[in-house]
């Protein structure tokens, strides 16, 4: 359970407490008493109720109690069931965590009578440290340690008289705190400031060598590991200012070792001598009184041997108080003096004692097998506490604290290893992984009082350490990483340093070149010119999203390494498909500007219309996203005001967008891919080779698999992030498939990418750009979403919903230039996709709206102009269309995945277009506008029926919801429009004769809509690719959507090399995606450099377009008689006559 993640300032409780719920029910021997749902409920309900301003500051924090602390009308048992009673009052230090808002969801389990530090003695089962199973949680507040460890709290109270708090703390990974004597109340437990040192310059100690005994089952590697990392915390500690002495530690060991070995244990029969006594039916012999008392308390003595209320482990330890007399423990008090006043002493040398919380791991077969013999013994549970008895004897506090964690494998022992390293590698064998991950804590115990202070340096330590988040419910608390200032300046500085260097790259393109095509056409369309290398790098900057940075992280933080797979896979098939259209563009209608066009052309003014408002709701669904995606970032990193960022973010882009036309957007696109690759593998090589907390596959697989018994994946197999077994991963992968198809076939920038393109660099660039695009999703969120999850980030729902996952790692990874760098590289992706959504909706404007309905004969300035002035009132209009998703609470997640269900049905029909000419209008219209209805009303029906009638962001955001609606849209729009199709086939079944397209006017005449004779962008040639491009497209899209999920299925959770071979194919495909779009433009384009570089050196004039005269042209397509009969078309006499021109 990620409690982080649930953990939201405006989220309601009781949402938090119905998800977590599940988790509380299903946690193993963790709990004793948990609350039911229904009360839990209800205590949510008052503090829902509580105006804001009187909400405490724990408002709504769920929070656990160790079963020794009494909770009004909550039994107390203890962990001894025939103990138990049920208290009228709260402790007072309960009632105060009450009273500030917090909800108590249980009692947890414990080391009966608070007597162990092991976890294993209690009739409720043994609580497992959440890193492995088979390991002991330590005690004797081996619940609450457990229970916050697994994130099913946010924080537990436990007890501490020789150690309870601390050494579980230490065995499961979380924070332990001892507070000093009388600090805080102990009623209501049954059993239970000078000034501060500096903050540095301060004096620690630690035990001698031989004191530090690491020796365990585990053997010398797991030895040495121990050693190692108590070494680093002494590195640690010294790096923040603390100078290490020498002391004395003998008094301390001694003063521990007489807790449980001198009269002093008879205080564990005191503590509950009334219960102990009170049952038992032999009364001892009549006027024993005076002297004789001591023979009673024999006699009750030897009724408690056989009490079998009691564990014998209990038992055994209670029993061993009878041997000693009052002359013992007058005799120990004095020896217990002498040994306090010399320790004084030597706490006098020091301000701060750093110590281990726990020397061993032992495994609960382990321990049991000591405390079930008979007699029992509790040797391993003695070594626990070498550190810790001291500890309230001479009134001392302390806090836990993580300091890293131990891996071994058992199988690598060797054969002439002891036999009880023999035996524990034969249990773990045979009951799981022989790799095991186990965290390692020490202690900081200081004077009594000053608790806070050695809280402070425990907090530094651990945040030197790279656990610092520990104990956090968010990742940025609303404090940005990066000056404001800097903010502004990336969106207004870097917005019009770019403006002005793509304006004049375009302008130098225009007037030295040759290459470049002025008026309407050249404006819209770019001269039909672009090469192979910048239109894979168009198609790289459209399909990079903000939601293609931020959400395939989240996806990857969510479900692991399915997320990232899904997502790129899920959305480059589209692209790899969409390359069969933009070769039946070149084929069919060269001549066009919009898809629209070709949809007017074929199926009449209603159907344009129809679609047109189809292509507008994705253009402002995908603009909308970029814009909400970028603004969010760009609030959580800088602090810039988030509305203030939507407005501005577009208005860069729209200068020059609205001064170069297409050709603008293609020139800006290679400058902001290249910094997207670059910060791609700048964060990719941090987290795989130069973070000191990550830095290989190996360590960042090793974390995940800790980290998944802490925050397991439900519905994942064993709960794993390194498994394709996951079931939300791929509800998530076909939701991503259906939806994209629409932001891709229904998106006019994609056309106009087809448009723009030589005929040769259709088919290699979307295919080119569609296999490279793959690298973003796939690598980055390998990178950043695994990366985050092994450093266990608390990222908050909300974080994780507003796409913050890869803001928070890089945060961790760089600090603030990580922060700046992925400001940058979100900028750069949301400005060139925001770049083709504007000129894709200024030209629906102009060719769609403008010349069709409002001028017809309009000029080629005309057209110019309008282009413009769409481009620039669009830019301002998506700032409005991004507000309005803030200020509806819409998540980036949400609106990715909803999108589909809008746009969806369109897909079909619009596919069908250039390629089945069978299909009518009737067919096109009714499947489009029939399916999205019906799409939403499943979408809503839906959510309601999973969740009892509710309706709200929150249930129509769920998986299940969305994929009924997604589904819908596309498969009943495409299975409507075939069955309608025939039906009513048009043209009554003589289908639609393609040489129509030809008569699509053009603005003015141009060459490049000419297609040539011979050549790579020759008609044969268009022929003969577009057969490559369909077995091409169809088998990548086969080989990631069906063989290689198929291939990752039997490799179950990942093993260790299985998952570096999985990162070292995301590091190749990342590198090389990133080589081939910085270079290979570049290199395209080198004899343009040479002509504008030569042209102003020596101030030549402006260069002529080349003439269309000067080229063997011909029309695109052939005679349909030709080569078998391929449809194809003739030259018209209009088009004729152009190529005359």
């Amino acid at each position: 359970m990620d409690l982080s993640a649930l953990c939201s300032a405006t989220a309601p409780p009781s949402d938090m407490i119905r998800e977590l719920y599940p988790g509380l029910q299903s946690a193993q021997a963790v709990f004793i008493h948990l609350m039911p749902l229904d009360a839990l409920l209800r205590r949510c309900a008052v503090l829902e109720a509580m105006p804001v301003e009187e909400r405490g500051v724990l408002w709504g924090v769920p929070f656990a109690a160790k079963d020794n602390v009494d909770v009004a009308g909550v039994p107390t048992t203890a962990a001894c069931p025939a103990f138990s009673y049920v208290p009228s009052e709260s402790a007072p230090a309960l009632q105060a965590l009450l009273d500030a808002g917090a909800i108590m969801v249980g009692k947890t389990n414990m080391d009966q009578f608070a007597a162990g530090l092991v976890g294993t003695r209690s009739p409720y089962g043994a609580p497992s440290t959440p890193f492995d199973s088979r390991f002991i949680s330590g005690g004797s507040s081996s619940g609450s340690a457990v229970a916050v460890a697994s994130g099913l709290v946010s924080f537990a109270l436990g007890t501490d008289t020789a150690g309870s708090g601390r050494v579980p703390a230490g065995l499961c990974g979380c924070v332990g705190v001892k507070a000093t004597l009388g600090s805080v109340s102990t009623v209501g437990l049954p059993l239970h400031s000078p000034p501060s040192p500096p903050a540095t310059g301060f004096r620690f100690a630690v035990p001698s060598t031989e004191q530090l005994d690491w020796s365990s089952p585990g053997g010398d590697d797991v030895a040495s590991q121990c050693q190692a990392s108590f070494a680093a915390a002494v590195a640690r500690l010294t790096a923040l200012g603390g100078k290490q002495v020498t002391i004395d530690f003998s008094p301390l060991l001694e003063i521990a070792a007489m807790l449980y070995t001198a009269s002093f244990v008879a205080e564990r029969y005191s503590g509950i001598r009334e219960f102990l006594e009170s049952p038992l039916e032999q009364d001892p012999p009549a006027g024993w009184v005076g002297p004789a008392k001591a023979a009673a308390a024999l006699h009750y003595m030897a009724g408690v041997e056989s009490d079998e209320r009691l564990l014998p482990v209990t038992r055994a330890i209670i029993c061993g108080s009878g041997k000693y007399t009052a002359a013992d423990v007058f005799s120990d008090m004095h020896k217990m003096a002498v040994l306090r006043a010399a320790a004084v002493v030597e706490l006098t040398k020091t301000d701060v004692l750093l110590v281990p919380s726990a020397l061993s791991h032992f495994t609960i077969a382990e321990v049991l097998a000591q405390e079930t013999a008979q007699p029992p013994t509790w040797g391993r549970n003695a070594k626990m506490g070498r550190f810790t008895n001291f500890v309230n004897l001479i009134d001392m506090c302390g806090v836990s604290v993580p300091s890293g964690l131990l891996r071994f494998d058992s199988a690598a022992l060797p054969s002439s290893a002891p036999q009880e390293q023999q035996e524990r590698a034969a249990h773990l064998a045979s009951t799981g992984s022989s790799q095991v991950v186990l965290p390692f804590g020490v202690t900081l115990l200081a004077s009594a009082w000053q608790d806070s202070w050695v809280l402070g340096v425990a907090a530094r330590m651990a945040a030197a350490s790279g656990l610092k988040f520990d104990g956090k419910c968010t990742f940025f608390d609303g404090q940005p990483a990066l000056p404001q200032g800097l903010g502004w300046f990336i969106l207004c500085g870097l917005g019009a340093i770019f403006a002005l260097g793509s304006a004049a790259a375009v302008w130098l393109d225009t007037r030295y070149s040759g290459e470049a095509v002025s008026g309407a056409e050249g404006f819209a369309t770019a001269g039909r010119s672009i090469n192979v290398g910048l239109t894979a790098c168009d198609i790289v900057s459209k399909w990079t999203w903000a939601a293609t940075l931020l959400q395939s992280s989240n996806v990857a933080f969510t479900f692991g390494i399915s997320g990232p797979f899904w997502y790129a896979a899920g959305a480059t098939v589209q692209v790899l498909l969409f390359a069969i259209l933009a070769v039946e563009v070149k084929r069919k209608a060269p001549c066009i500007h919009t898809v629209l066009e070709v949809i007017r052309a074929r199926w009449g003014t209603g159907a344009h219309i129809v679609f047109l408002c189809f292509c507008l709701a994705t253009n402002v669904i995908v603009t909308s996203m970029l814009i909400l995606g970028g603004a969010s970032v760009m609030n959580a990193l800088t602090g810039v005001n988030v509305y203030a960022a939507a407005f501005l973010i577009p208005i860069g882009v729209m200068f020059y967008t609205a001064q170069g036309g297409l050709k603008a957007t293609f020139i800006a696109s290679w400058a902001h891919v290249a910094i997207i690759y670059i910060a791609l593998c700048t964060f990719l090589f941090m987290v795989y080779g130069a973070y000191a907390d990550l830095g290989s596959p190996a360590k960042v697989y090793h974390n995940l698999r800790a980290v998944e018994l802490k925050h397991p994946v439900p519905d994942n197999m064993g709960g794993s992030y390194v498994t394709m077994y996951s079931k939300s991963g791929i509800i998530f992968g076909i939701i991503n498939i259906i939806g994209n198809f629409g932001t891709v076939f229904v998106d006019q920038a994609y056309w106009q990418s087809a448009i723009a393109a030589r005929p040769s660099a259709t088919y290699k660039g979307y295919l080119l750009g569609g296999l490279c695009w793959f690298a973003i999703p796939f690598t980055l969120a390998t990178t950043m979403g695994l990366g985050a999850r092994a450093l266990d980030l608390p990222i908050s729902a909300a974080e994780s919903g507003a796409g913050l996952v890869p803001p928070a790692i890089a945060v961790v990874l760089l600090g603030q230039g990580g922060a700046f760098l992925m400001v940058l590289q979100l900028f750069m992706a949301v400005t060139a996709s925001g770049s083709a959504e504007q000129i894709a909706v200024a030209s629906l404007f102009a060719y769609d709206v403008y010349r069709p309905y409002i001028n017809k004969n309009a000029t080629s300035k005309q057209m110019v102009t309008v282009t413009r002035v769409g481009v620039i009132c669009y830019g301002i209009l998506s700032g409005v269309f991004a507000t309005v998703l803030l200020n509806f609470g819409l998540s980036l997640g949400w609106v990715y995945l909803f999108m589909g269900i809008i746009i969806g049905s369109a897909v079909f029909p619009i596919a069908c277009v250039l390629t089945w000419n069978k299909v009518s209008a009737f067919a096109a219209i009714t499947s489009a506008v029939v399916g999205c209805p019906l799409a939403i009303m499943t979408w809503l029906i839906t959510a309601a029926k999973l969740n009892d009638g509710e309706i709200s962001l929150k249930t129509t955001g769920q998986d299940y919801p969305m994929l009924a609606g997604n589904l819908v849209a596309l498969f009943f729009s495409a299975i409507m429009c075939i069955i309608l199709t025939l039906i009513f086939p048009q043209n009554g079944g003589a289908g639609f004769d393609w040489k129509e397209f030809q008569d699509i006017p053009m603005i003015e005449q141009e060459s490049s809509a000419i297609i040539a004779k011979t050549g790579e962008d020759s008609v044969e040639m268009l022929d003969s690719v577009l057969a490559y491009t369909y077995k091409t497209g169809g088998l990548l899209t086969f080989v990631l959507l069906v063989a290689w999920p198929l291939l990752a299925l039997p490799a179950g959770v990942f093993s260790q090399g299985y998952f570096t071979f999985w990162v070292i194919v995301a590091i190749i495909w990342g590198v090389v995606a990133s080589a081939i779009c910085i270079l290979l433009p570049l290199w395209e384009a080198r004899s343009t450099f040479y002509n504008v570089a030569v042209a102003v050196f020596t101030c030549a004039p402006p260069a002529s377009a080349s003439s269309a005269a000067q080229q063997d042209i011909s029309v695109a397509g052939k005679d349909s008689s030709s080569q078998g009969g391929k449809e194809g078309f003739e030259s018209t006499p209009k088009v004729a006559e152009m190529a005359r021109r």
